[in-house]
């Protein structure tokens, strides 16, 4: 027994508070595996006398057993292998079962040692079938192709024992590769899945001596074998047609860059890199010996970078001489040297005659090297050629053999640089065997004075180094940044399947390695545009699982960490995983040690990181879903404390989502999504709540579930609206779902949002009634309920209701009302719950009331007070709708100045943030500043932004701004135009019901009346404008008609004009020096001409 077993069992003592038996145990040779078979008898022998011990002792043995066999049940991705005897129901009718049971086992011994020898499992014999798996119990990135391999040895030696032992044996072979659950049970055949099934289906379709595969063996298999597609087959038991693929054979010396597709993508952002292997060129063919070790992280580039340089940057008639190593075959004496020298050759084993292989091999031998007997001798025997004179060889020990092999190697390999320069590429030398390593080494030891160049690939945790005392420059590969995976991304999709946010998630999952980017993509194309969430490629997974079979007890704690994201901290590993400290400590090291794991140096707690997400993501494969669940469950809930719970709900959140614990997930999502609205986070709140929703359906219909679906729609509005607007489908979609599932609830608290939600849409698209009734709807719930916060917070629903329908009077009231009654303590956290700070929301809609009732200075300093309070809190909407509303005072001012500046910061903090439609807005309102400087283009952008705003679907505000599009017009004599934006703000006032600023266009139709001199029906326009304006006291709206009426009549009839412009101009207060009031001034005193009077100042 092992040091380190029996320190095992010393470690699980002590571990289960059973320490005073180590001594015992360890005296008596009690390791892991006798553990299971002990009885209370044997223990008493062991000096475990009190009863109570030995039941503990029992118990806890018990319990490891439990815990070895769940630990050993495994989600996989398996290459199944289905092997089955043709034609043996009728040969058991034709012969004696002796005799049958003789070739049944000759037969299913032939196929084992095929499966043996390609690294299978043979999992059970099934009367003439053969079940094995390749993948299990150790992954294997090579698995799907070595299935093919056995399959294709399986035939050939079943074919062989025609002439060994006299009888005929074929067989079909059926391979799938696919995830399953394995392992667990003392029955080998312990995968369940549909893979072993679809195998043996396979099969079935397979001709005599076949192989048949299905789609995923056939992608991961890539072009190391020549195929032919078969057909899409109804298999029985499966739904839909299954892809299949007959194998014809293997390629001969396809490397595996190209085996694997290598190279189907752009060669992008390895200058640097190609620059240093140009440089070992030149100082090469100046007559120095170079090496260039290129390390670097499977995937990274290595093959793809050496590939291009001999393709693009060496003389077309250079000599390469390239050599790949296998990871099967790294303890094969010379194996790449073998295969590489067989292909330069063109050596067909199998099919050349002895004679055929002696000509072509000492025609691709340097001709020094074919003059020496002992050369041709030592190479015969690897292609197994038959010589008559071979005594030379015959008489050499093995050690001198292999001695003399390496030498005529090096030679052959020195003798061709005498020619020329010579490029050597030896790759994957992570997996070389010993010979080959040496002769590496032997020809860099020699190469100082000769010009070769040598490049060496390597993967950088293996612990591999050249011996040769030559200096060689190393040459590290990096990952590539975003933009040049998407580069690489963009060049392999040139149908444009791929939108750039599918480009980007695959930017983000490739993290950096081109390889992965390839395989995700061509996933992705082969997906289409559904919107599913990829799965990791099976070429992917079946190569990162074989690197984390190989961390041995760590896998474990890798599998354990993946739990909890990328990034984990030491305690909380240390709390999920069920491992001792040292243990724990010991499996970190190994994972950091083989480039699984990094440490973060630079922070105070010791925190880890997968170096890949698809590592991850292949360690969370790993698990049963239910040692996931369980896992998700004990972080939430036991590992989690209460601190990161309030601080980070949506870690929780996705944690008991992961679990299975809908209910509580729900509600930690509810309350993410809360936080992250009260923080103005919109898409992260809209995430979250979305998150919430889409477990709804797992639970069974009550009404606590409709209780909570609600609140999640409830939730979501405001942020929604926030993002999007009051306008858009999502919204209305939202609003519309939260509704439907009020009307199953009894006590809807929440329904005050989103009532208050369904009238922001109603408001901002013009359904101007509606908004009413939803705001007295508000209101009326509010003083039937009691609820003192809902009756606040009605008032900012009233009053832009009543302003938009002209009862200023009204909503100045109410206004002034939400203004003065703010009480921060109790107001301010209603911003997350109604999207703005009521108090801001107030000031802005009371500043516009206040224009219009000729308070034109209150009006600005309302407005101003809600912007420096936006500030001051610091929230997102309440600085947005603050700005618009300074801005709107100012345009209806006519204070350009203002204007740039209110609407330019508003499009700088569109920039950054996303905040609705007042943009559009704020960019009509720039144009108009602006159209003294560049009246054209400032025109354009007042109507472009104008057209934005409704192509949102705003119509609120938008019969104002054809106005004042239709007044700029006017001033140029351009009346069509202008006549086309007056009807459509006519037309929209009609269909909306917004009757602010009726008087406003009813005075500029009658302006362009008088200037086409079309005077019959004028002062019938101008007098209904004025009854409009002031039915609504709108005394700023009756002075620009008043002003405009009287310069009419100030020529013809000044008495008339006087009455009409007096009483309204001595309302405000001398002090006002606003345009408007200026020009009405001007026009009163008699002294402003009708020609100088221009309606566009």
């Amino acid at each position: 027994m092992s040091d380190a077993r029996e320190n095992a069992v010393s470690v699980w003592l002590k571990r289960v508070g059973m320490a005073q038996f180590v001594d015992c145990f360890a005296e008596n040779g009690i390791d892991l595996e006798l553990l299971p078979e002990l009885t209370s008898e044997d223990l008493k022998e062991l000096d475990v006398h009190r009863l109570a011990d030995r039941k503990r002792l029992l118990k806890e043995i018990r319990l490891l057993s439990v815990t070895k066999a769940q630990g050993s049940i495994q989600r996989r991705l398996l290459s199944v292998f289905f092997c089955d005897m043709v034609g043996s129901t009728a040969r058991s009718n034709e012969i004696d079962p002796e005799q049958l049971r003789g070739e049944m086992k000759l037969y299913q011994d032939t196929v084992v040692r095929a499966v043996n020898r390609h690294g299978g499992f043979v999992a059970r014999f099934t009367g003439d079938g053969v079940l094995a798996y390749f993948g299990w119990p150790h992954a294997d990135e090579d698995q799907a192709s070595q299935a093919v391999r056995a399959g294709l040895d399986a035939i050939r030696s079943l074919d062989k024992l025609k002439s060994e032992e006299e009888i005929s044996v074929h067989c079909r072979v059926g391979i799938a590769t696919g995830r399953v659950v394995v392992g667990g049970q003392q029955d080998l055949d312990s995968a369940f899945g549909k893979t072993p099934n679809l195998a043996a289906r396979l099969q079935s379709l397979a001709e005599v001596d076949q192989i048949v595969i299905d789609s995923t063996t056939y992608r991961a298999i890539g072009d190391g074998f020549l195929v032919q597609y078969l057909q899409s087959a109804q298999l029985k038991g499966f739904d839909r047609p299954q892809g299949a693929w007959a194998v014809l054979e293997e390629r001969r010396y396809v490397e595996r860059f190209e085996s694997r597709r290598g190279g189907r993508s752009e060669f992008v952002a390895r200058d640097t890199e190609l620059n240093t292997l140009n440089q070992a060129w030149e100082r090469t063919r100046s007559g120095t010996g170079n090496v260039v070790l290129v390390r670097g992280d499977p995937g990274i580039g290595k093959s793809r970078l050496l590939k291009y340089f001999q393709e693009h940057c060496v003389p077309k008639e250079t000599e390469i001489l390239q050599f790949h190593c296998s990871p099967h075959h790294s303890n094969s004496a010379f194996y790449p040297v073998i295969q590489s020298f067989a292909k330069s050759a063109g050596i067909l084993q199998g099919s050349d005659s002895d004679a055929e292989k002696l000509e072509k091999m000492l025609g691709a031998l340097h001709p020094a090297t074919a003059k020496n007997p002992l050369s041709i001798s030592l190479l015969s025997n690897f292609f197994s050629i038959e010589r008559v004179d071979d005594s030379s060889v015959a008489s050499l020990t093995p050690k001198e053999r292999r001695s003399e092999t390496i030498e005529l190697m090096v030679k052959d390999v020195l003798y061709r640089a005498g020619r020329s320069t010579v490029l050597l590429v030896m790759e994957d030398v992570h997996w070389v065997d010993p010979s080959t390593l040496e002769v590496l080494n032997a020809i860099i030891e020699d190469i100082h004075d000769t010009p070769i160049l040598i490049l060496v690939s390597c993967r950088p945790t293996e612990r591999f180094k050249l011996e040769a005392s030559t200096e060689h420059t190393e040459l590290i590969l990096e990952r590539l940044d975003d933009e040049s995976i998407g580069r690489l991304v963009q060049s392999m999709d040139a149908g444009g399947a791929l939108s750039p946010d599918d480009i980007n998630n695959i930017a983000r999952r490739a993290d950096g390695v081109p390889l992965f980017a390839e395989e995700i993509t061509l996933a992705a194309m082969e997906l289409g545009p559904d919107g599913q969430e990829l799965e990791l490629p099976e070429s992917l997974e079946a190569s990162l699982a074989a690197r984390l079979d190989h961390m041995g007890n760590a896998k474990r704690v890798l599998q354990v960490a993946s739990i909890i994201g990328r990034e984990f901290q030491l305690c909380q590993c240390r709390a999920l995983a069920a491992t001792t400290e040292s243990g724990l400590m010991d499996a970190l090291a190994t994972a950091i040690g083989s480039g699984l794991l990094l440490e973060d140096q630079s922070r105070d707690d010791r925190v880890f990181r997968f170096a890949h997400a698809l590592i991850q993501d292949v360690a969370y494969n790993g698990l049963l879903k239910m040692q996931r669940r369980e896992l998700h469950r004990r972080f939430a809930t036991e590992v989690m404390d209460e601190a990161a719970t309030q601080k980070s709900p949506e870690l929780i959140a996705h944690h008991l989502t992961r679990a299975g614990e809908t209910t509580l997930a729900i509600d930690h999502w509810k309350e993410a999504g809360s936080q992250a609205a009260a923080a103005s986070a919109n898409t992260e709140a809209i995430a979250h709540f979305r998150n919430g929703l889409k477990l709804i359906p797992d639970l069974p219909d009550s009404e606590h579930r409709d209780e909570l679906e609600f609140a999640l729609w409830v939730g979501m509005a405001m942020p929604l609206i926030v993002e999007t607007g009051y306008t858009s489908d999502e919204v209305q979609q939202c609003i519309n779902s939260a509704l439907t599932v009020s009307k199953r609830i009894k006590y809807t608290p929440d329904i005050y949002s989103l009532l208050c939600s369904q009238w922001g849409f109603q408001l901002t698209v013009g359904m101007m009634e509606e908004s009413r009734h939803t705001a007295h709807q508000f209101s009326k719930l509010a003083d039937r309920q009691n609820d003192e916060i809902a009756k606040y917070a009605r008032y900012r629903m009233l009053g832009a209701s009543h302003m938009c329908q002209g009862e200023l009077q009204q909503a100045r009231l109410e206004l002034s009302k939400l203004v003065a009654d703010y009480e921060p303590e109790k107001h301010a956290c209603l911003s997350a719950v109604y999207g703005l700070n009521l108090r801001v929301a107030g000031a802005c809609f009371l500043s516009e009331v206040l224009w219009l009732l000729g308070f034109v200075e209150e009006a600005k300093q309302s407005c101003a007070n809600a912007l420096k309070e936006a500030r001051e809190i610091n929230h997102l909407q309440s600085h947005a709708i603050s700005l618009h509303f300074c801005g709107l005072v100012a345009f209806l001012n006519r204070d350009r100045e203002s204007v740039r500046e209110y609407t330019s910061e508003m499009l700088a903090l569109a920039e950054k943030q996303s905040i609705g439609a007042w943009p559009t807005l704020a960019a009509a309102m720039l144009g108009w500043a602006n159209l003294e400087e560049d009246f054209e283009g400032s025109l354009e952008k007042l109507k472009s932004g104008v057209t934005a705003a409704t192509e949102l679907g705003v119509a609120m505000f938008i019969p104002f701004f054809y106005c004042r599009i239709a007044e700029v017009l006017l001033t140029r004599a351009r009346f069509d135009e202008c006549e086309t934006y007056l009807l459509a703000a006519q037309k929209l006032m009609q269909r909306t019901g917004e009757k602010l600023f009726r008087g406003e266009m009813l005075q500029l139709m009658a302006q362009l009346k008088l200037q086409k001199n079309d005077n019959d029906p004028v002062e019938d326009i101008f007098n209904e404008a004025l009854t409009h304006a002031r039915g609504q006291r709108a005394r700023s709206v009756e002075l620009r008609i008043a002003t405009a009426y009287a310069r009419h009549l100030l020529g013809r009839r000044p008495e008339e004009a006087r009455n009409i412009l007096k009483p309204v101009l001595e309302y405000f207060d001398e002090d006002v020096q606003s345009e408007d009031i200026l020009k009405a001034r001007a026009v009163l005193e008699g002294t402003l001409s009708l020609s100088d009077l221009d309606v566009a100042t």
